[in-house]
């Protein structure tokens, strides 16, 4: 509840004009339930005063006033309902992109301990709902409530007892309503968990296709989705049968009984000529309207309690704090002369304990710098520490005396470009992939990338140029045209930083060497500082200098030094 509570403080606060939105659904609710509550009035007046009076004209002229109001409440409500529907798509929408926004905002750690398909089905269906609880529901039950005071404070200005047994008819129904609903809560919040781990099982068959056909792993996949169906179909089967008995209950046996009640008490009271028949009309007219009041008080903190499970995991990621909160040092980072580790320690997790164990490296502006070592030794973990995406290390690490935990992680890494091995294509056309990291690059700038990359013969053989689709994950072109498209990616960047990832593994001698003097210029001609972790020897022949990471420390070398 306390997350729910700061979600809809972001709710509440955040969405532009969401509580003048709530308070205009309120006032149209109120209107709509008040002209409601007119017809059983004239149905009384006709019944007592103008039937028995003979009153011809004002009877017809009543009774088409009566069939008009349930004309124009209708148009009304459906008016009402599309707008609302309209708006609380609008402000779904909105939080949606709330959500998602926190969570591309949180470091590393945390999509470590999260699957992406199960993030982007929470992130995705829960917001619509939770919008439209608040803009819809709530305002839908005060307006009921209030239009539920009048209609009561008019039953008792016919009947004072009959009022006072009405009130009995709340704890009837709230208390048995109560506990189905925790019930429910408890099965719903465990149907969430289990649609998301389906909802990963068929990402994962459906990214892995090649490995589930090759190694026919097609029946054991669609086996892991049966089992888990089968328990949501269970607790299903259970919601269904709570939800029957709070539905039968109060709407069945407890209204049945009370409209019994009231109606023996009034014929009663007729017969000892204590009250009129059209009294005993508006009577049974209104009744089911102080029911429908406290049936929808119930229902609403049923529906609520049964959606905040549903609710719950969203309301975790829209209250998350994220990279964006600034740090002490903002503003433009320059990097004029030098990155520096300075005995620096980190593990990724308790259980696999140090990678680095107190690790010193230097990194002047305009050299290029490789680093070597066994897998698993530390040199991508050099690099997850430099653009900030794993924090809590120990020791210092600092760009031009800054220490990088002062910079901003957005800013930081706009001026670091990372190339790695596996680097993600989206799906799209090679034109699309390149401007999204520089949207006003011009094609002759696309071009000259594409070139210095050694793509142009490629780009050219494609049927539509760089208006080629390319496929999810870039599945239609070659490992190697991949791995020098990512790079091209990469160069459009203009960063100050060019971190390499065995950028080389997938290529053949000719691309390396073509690779290899694309960086040399880099360094030499643009003053690019570039580190880049390889197994080839070969490929930081012209490095400047050469660390080797080795039991958590980083050893100073040079290439002529290896050879």
């Amino acid at each position: 509840m306390d997350n729910e509570k700061k979600a809809r403080k972001i709710v509440i606060n955040q969405l532009p004009n969401f509580k003048i939105n709530v308070l205009l659904s309120f006032i149209i609710a109120l209107a709509i339930q008040l002209i409601g509550l007119i017809p059983p009035l004239l149905m009384q007046y006709i019944i007592d005063d103008y039937i028995p009076n003979n009153k011809v004209s004002e009877t017809i002229y009543t009774i088409g006033l009566f069939v008009l109001i349930p004309i124009v409440s209708t148009v009304s409500s459906s008016l009402y309902n599309y707008t609302i529907n309209v708006r609380g798509r609008k402000f779904g929408q909105k939080l949606t992109l709330m959500a998602m926004e926190k969570i591309l905002y949180q470091p590393m750690k945390y999509f470590d301990r999260h699957n992406s398909s199960e993030l982007a089905a929470y992130c995705k269906s829960e917001a619509m709902g939770y919008v439209v609880f608040w803009i819809f529901d709530i305002p839908q039950l005060f307006a009921s409530l209030l239009s539920g005071v009048v209609v009561y404070i008019f039953i008792s200005s016919i009947n004072l007892y009959i009022a006072i047994a009405l009130l009995a008819y709340i704890p009837l129904s709230l208390l048995p309503s109560k506990f189905l609903a925790n019930r429910v809560n408890k099965h719903s919040k465990t149907i969430v968990e289990e649609n998301a781990k389906a909802s990963q099982v068929m990402a994962d068959t459906f990214k892995a296709i090649k490995l589930v056909k090759s190694m026919s792993l097609e029946e054991q996949q669609v086996s892991k989705l049966e089992t888990i169906n089968k328990k949501t179909v269970r607790l299903w089967g259970k919601i269904a049968t709570l939800d029957n008995l709070n539905s039968s209950w109060t709407n069945v046996f407890v209204e049945t009984l009370f409209t019994g009640v009231v109606f023996a008490v009034a014929a009663i009271l007729i017969i000892n000529g204590h009250f009129s028949l059209g009294q005993l009309i508006l009577l049974l007219s209104y009744i089911p309207k102080i029911f429908a009041v406290i049936k929808q008080s119930i229902n609403t903190n049923f529906n609520f309690k049964k959606d905040l499970a549903r609710y719950d995991k969203f309301f975790s990621i829209l209250t998350m704090k994220d990279e964006k909160e600034a740090p002490k040092h903002v503003g433009e980072l320059k990097f004029e002369h030098e990155i520096v580790f300075k005995n620096v320690r980190f593990a990724y997790n308790d259980e696999r304990g140090d990678i680095l164990k107190g690790a010193d490296l230097e990194i002047k502006k305009g050299t290029w710098v490789g680093l070597i070592g066994e897998s698993g030794a530390g040199k991508t973990t050099v690099f997850d520490l430099l653009l900030r995406l794993y924090g809590g290390y120990l020791g210092s690490i600092k760009i031009d005396g800054h220490e990088i935990t002062d910079i901003p992680a957005t800013i930081l890494r706009q001026n670091i470009t990372v190339v790695a091995q596996d680097m993600f294509l989206f799906p799209g056309t090679v034109k699309e992939n390149l401007l999204l990291v520089n949207p006003k690059a011009t094609d002759s700038e696309l071009a000259v990338v594409l070139k210095k990359c050694g793509l142009e013969k490629f780009i050219f053989k494609l049927p539509k140029g760089m208006d080629t689709d390319i496929g999810e994950d870039g599945i239609q072109i070659s490992g190697g045209e991949k791995q020098r498209l990512c790079l091209a990616r990469g160069l459009l960047r203009n960063s100050k930083i060019l971190l390499l990832d065995e950028i080389t593994a997938n290529v053949d001698a000719n691309s390396q060497d073509s690779i290899k003097a694309i960086i040399r210029a880099l360094v030499k001609e643009n003053k690019i500082t570039v580190i880049s972790v390889s197994h080839r020897m070969e490929f930081l022949s012209e490095t400047d200098t050469i660390y080797r990471i080795s039991n958590g420390t980083a050893q100073k070398t040079h290439y002529t030094m290896l050879s």
